[in-house]
């Protein structure tokens, strides 16, 4: 089961993200929460723990191989990856080309699909 923590739900994901994540069974959206930008570390700890333990006991319930897909903001993403890599579940980040065109002070960048990757602690 691929759990999908990320702003993006899997229901708008372009085909070939879908495609991509077939090999690591059913998408199961699970919403980025909002992390304040005035939160400290002991305020990124406790949203940390909470996530972990959702996890891990959809893990235990499901009894499945378990894929957490993992982006958004970075010091609860880096926590939160440790944490689970450290209990077995393997973590996943997407990657992607971006074109960007800009004109004046207008910026539009599209965002194109490449492939998932394994986060890892080195």
């Amino acid at each position: 089961m691929l759990v999908n923590l990320t702003n993006h739900p899997s229901n708008l994901w372009p085909a070939g993200q879908k495609k991509a994540a077939e090999k690591y069974g059913g998408i199961t959206d699970l919403p980025f929460p909002k992390i304040p930008s005035e939160w400290d570390k002991q305020d990124i700890k406790v949203l940390v723990n909470k996530y972990s333990r959702e996890i891990l006991e959809l893990k235990q319930e499901t009894r499945e191989k378990i894929f957490v897909h993992l982006m958004g903001e970075s010091t609860f993403m880096f926590a939160l990856g440790h944490l689970l890599i450290n209990n077995g579940i393997t973590c996943i980040v997407s990657t992607t080309e971006r074109n960007t065109d800009e004109e004046h002070e207008l910026k539009l960048s599209r965002f194109r699909f490449v492939k998932f990757r394994e986060l890892f602690i080195p």
